[in-house]
């Protein structure tokens, strides 16, 4: 289990960003970029993750994988 609760945000580019409490402007210098986040979730060898994310922005942060899990 990976939870993360905290800020998002999307840029106008439209790249997301997940935003610890002590992250300055601009926000690519302090903050974890979502593709980052993304693959190291997808590196964690283990036949089932769950990933909850609870901050703005969580649904088009682009960290799921939509495969089925049987």
């Amino acid at each position: 289990i990976v939870y993360y609760s905290g800020h998002g945000h999307r840029d106008a580019s439209g790249d997301a960003y997940l935003i610890p409490y002590d992250a300055r402007l601009p926000v690519r210098v302090g903050a974890l970029p979502a593709r980052d986040f993304a693959d190291a979730v997808a590196a964690v060898q283990a036949s089932r993750v769950l990933v909850v994310l609870d901050c703005c922005h969580a649904a088009s942060l682009d960290v799921k994988d939509t495969t089925a899990v049987e």
